[in-house]
Formats: C-alpha cells, structure tokens, sequence
C-alpha cells in the first residue's frame, strides 16, 4: 500500500488537495537539516503538551523542522491546522480531512471488507468469552507413534465464520514440554523440521517464553501439542502460518464449550512455513503462539475469566520471537518486514483499534511498544502485565503507576524515540531504545528511521487522528521568516525539533 503523504497548498487561497509523495527517511531530513545537525549532532528538543496550541518557528528552504503529534486517546481525534507566516490563514470549514479512518491510507477493515486471519480468529475467541464461562482442558499425554484427530480452522467463509477441517495427527516426538504431530499428508521434510520444532521448544522456547511471561496456568500447565498441517493457511491459500485458539482450552463436554474444540492446550503450525521456510520462520512462529497461550490461560483464571486486549497481546507475542533469538536480525526478517511497514507509515496505524489498521493489524507498531517498555522499564513488567486483572490500556497504566510514570506521557516519550533513536538528535534516554537500533542494520537488511511526511506553509486544514497513533511532519517554509503553526480542535501531544 503507498502512504499518503499530508497535503500541501499551491497558494493560500486553494483547496486541499491529496499528494503521493514519498515520506523522508531520518537518513536525510532534507540536506538543509541533516547538513546544521551535521553526521548524528544534536538538535533543540521542545517538548509540546495538548494546550499548547501556538507555536512560533524560525524555518528557510534549506532549515526545516520536525514535528511529532500524538494522540493517546481511545478515539479519533480531529486536530484543526493553520501553517502560515503571518498566522493569518484559516482552515477551510469544509475542506477534506488530511487523515483519519477511511481516508489517510485507506479504510479500516468495517463492514465487507476482508480482515486477517488473525484478526478473525481473535474475534471468534472474544465472543467466545463474552458466551461463556471456562473451565480449562486437561492436558493429554502422548508417545511416539499414537494417533489422534483434531479439528483445525482452516479459513473463513463468506460470512466470517470459521471453517474447520478434522485431519489425523500422529506424534513424532514426545519431549518435556510438548508433543509434535504431523497430518497424514505431511512428508519426511516436514517430519525432520517437526524433530527440530519439538528440539527447540523443549531447549529453548518453554524456558524463554515461561521466564518472561510466566508458566502455562491450570491444566494447560501440561504439555503442549504442536500439530503441523496444510490446513493452516488454507493449503497455501493464504498467508497464515500459525495460531492459537482459545477454544482448544474448553472442552466440548463442558457448558459453553465448543464441539470442535480439541481439549488441549495445542499450537497450530502451518506445513508450507515448515516445509519451505526457514527455522526462524517456523520456530519464531511457535515462540509467538505459546505467548498466546500462555497468557490466555493465564487470563482465563479466577473468578471473572477474560481476555488480553488483541493489540498487546500480539505486541507481547511478537516480543517472545525477539526474545527467542527470531527478531530484527533473524535470517528470515517476519518482525523486521513488519516494523519496516510501520515505521513506513506510522499515520496509518493504531496501537490500541486493529479495525482500522492495515490488514486489521500493527504488529510492527505493538512490538516496538512492548519493547520500549521493557527497555525502560524492565522485562518483568511483561511478566505482571500477563497475570495482572486489567487488559489493555488499563493494564499498562496500572502497571506503569507503580513505577510512577503513566501511560499518558510514556506513549508520547515512546513517539519521539521512534522518531529520535539513533539520530543523535538527543542524548536523553526516555526517546532511546536500548535493544535494538531503528536506524540500524539487521543482516542484510537495515532501518532507516520513521518516515515524516512534508508539510509547506501556507497550509490550512484539518488532520484525523487514529487512536494511539502519531504523525511526523516536515516542517518546510518556501522563505527565511518566523512560521506560525496553531494546532487546535483535540488534545494532542508532540514534538518540535529545530536544528541548534
């Protein structure tokens, strides 16, 4: 998908207009910025709050400006623009948004349009848990050469609900922590990688994923079936390459349970990645899934069952591959390629609403988020924040209040690091990542920063905000002059950056 940059006018008197024009990488900034910050130097800081509305700015062609905004609400915000020399342009009442759901990159997934696998399944598991109560499965016990059937979701149908096929299951490898099984149509290749899979969760996965997050809770405390079958991902037909379904840990005989539920705590994994993929696809896949699990069961405890809110379970998941050696600098690049589309685009993602995401997902975002917290604040947190009675937002900021810092202001330190980390433009370390390097480089593969889309002044018009989202601007003026800049309309938090 090609971002859409923000629009510009030709002259003060136009109409906004939509422009294609490619985002800036950090790398450059325009060579009038980069050239005062010279190679990595240092730049002014200010640090803008939602009542700041009025801001001044001294810019040229060859000086330019950074600016972040961001919105930590829980809905859209409309934030109203005027970019000007004199401060005397107004926006046009009726002029077209310059961002939002449905117009800044798209729209959200909504009504009729198709969504991830992922994101389908999660919203099968939700309503689940809206129905029912739970009881968790006992845990089975295998040996090598048993056989068994299984009901797995293979897609979906045109009305978005689940299609299950039953195949047969046999086990190749019974471990510590988990027993792996193949489909009847699984060939030597598959039943090689599927050794190494049950290897590696045993050696590897189990204690990294468990020290972070914790053990499995209840009767999924037991082993872990690991199935490996073309069913997933639809015989190749799509691009899923595994999960994890609440249901399994239901079993069909209890009240609310499903009939196609599998009675087991059970990881899904698809025979195309482990037939064709390489071992930080395949095992990266699993370190993932078993996040789930682990949280799910976790969450599933007590008195009033629930669920983690999508977006931070799937930030935690996707810091389980990093954590299990699968991440930026995996030969494979499955997190790399996903952060790269993030920093790409950040305007088009939501942290917290996947709806109206991209492919109704962000998991380069909610992993970056995840880490910037675990970098700040200590990878114990992600321990508390999987056994903790809250879920989502409420979840974070519980967990930061006792650290005394609020989500409010970490989200808003977490839009500069994304924008500052490794340009050097300041040397403080709430806008810096300590384990990994945005601009840094990962095999073959390297970082270029966060994209900043250009805005010239004049300019005038409104700017739609997503949930927990940011937007990076490139401040330009056409002359030497103080540029006004009033932002209006919504509560919004930011950045400016000069060059000293």
């Amino acid at each position: 998908m090609v971002p859409r940059s923000l629009l510009t006018l030709a002259c003060a008197g136009g109409l906004l207009a939509a422009c294609s024009a490619p985002p800036t990488s950090p790398d450059g900034f325009l060579p009038g910025f980069a050239g005062s910050l010279g190679n990595g130097g240092p730049a002014n800081v200010q640090l803008l709050a939602g009542a700041q509305s009025d801001l001044t700015v001294a810019l040229s062609p060859q000086r330019p400006a950074l600016l972040a905004l961001s919105t930590h609400q829980e809905r859209s915000a409309d934030v109203r623009m005027v970019f000007s020399v004199d401060g005397g342009l107004s926006p046009v009442a009726t002029a077209p948004q310059l961002g939002g759901p449905g117009q800044f990159g798209g729209p959200g997934p909504g009504p009729g349009r198709p969504r991830g696998f992922e994101a389908r399944l999660r919203g099968w598991d939700r309503a689940l848990t809206l129905r029912h109560g739970y009881q968790l499965a006992s845990a089975n016990e295998e040996k090598v050469g048993d056989t068994a059937k299984f009901w797995v979701i293979a897609t979906a149908d045109d009305r978005g609900d689940p299609v299950d096929r039953q195949v047969d299951g046999r086990v190749i490898y019974a471990g510590e922590h988990c027993v792996v099984m193949l489909d009847g149509r699984s060939g030597s290749k598959e039943e090689s990688r599927g050794l190494e899979m049950g290897q590696a969760f045993d050696r590897q996965i189990y204690q990294t994923d468990t020290q972070l997050f914790g053990e499995p809770a209840g009767p999924a405390a037991g082993k872990t079936t690991l199935l490996i079958t073309q069913e997933v991902g639809n015989h190749g037909r799509d691009t899923t390459i595994g999960y994890f379904t609440v249901r399994d840990l239901v079993p069909p005989s209890a009240e609310g349970g499903d009939a196609h539920g599998n009675s087991r705590a059970m990881l899904y994994i698809s025979s195309s990645v482990v037939s064709r993929g390489r071992p930080a696809d395949y095992l990266g896949t699993l370190a993932h899934e078993f996040q789930h699990l682990i949280n799910a069961s976790r969450k599933l405890q007590g008195t009033t069952p629930h669920q983690e809110d999508v977006w931070l379970d799937e930030g935690l998941a996707m810091y389980a591959m990093q954590a299990n050696g699968y991440g930026l600098g995996a030969e494979a690049g499955v997190l790399f390629d996903h952060v790269q589309a993030y920093l790409r685009s950040p305007d088009q993602y939501s942290l917290t609403d996947w709806d109206n995401d991209p492919d109704g997902s962000a998991y380069g975002a909610v992993y970056l988020f995840v880490t910037y917290l675990a970098d700040r604040f200590g990878a114990d947190m992600l321990k508390e924040l999987v056994s903790a009675g809250e879920v989502g937002t409420a979840n974070v900021q519980a967990r930061l209040a006792t650290r005394g810092a609020n989500l409010a202001d970490v989200f808003q330190d977490w839009v500069g690091a994304n924008l500052i980390d490794g340009t050097g433009m300041s040397s403080d370390p709430r806008y810096d990542y300590k384990s990994i390097d945005l601009t840094g480089s990962y095999g073959r593969k390297r970082l270029r920063g966060v994209s900043v889309s250009p805005l010239r002044a004049p300019n005038a018009g409104h700017l739609a905000m997503l949930p927990y989202s940011a937007t990076y601007l490139l401040l330009q003026g056409q002359q030497d002059a103080t540029y006004h800049l009033n932002l209006g309309g919504a509560d919004v938090q930011g950045f400016l950056i000069t060059p000293r």
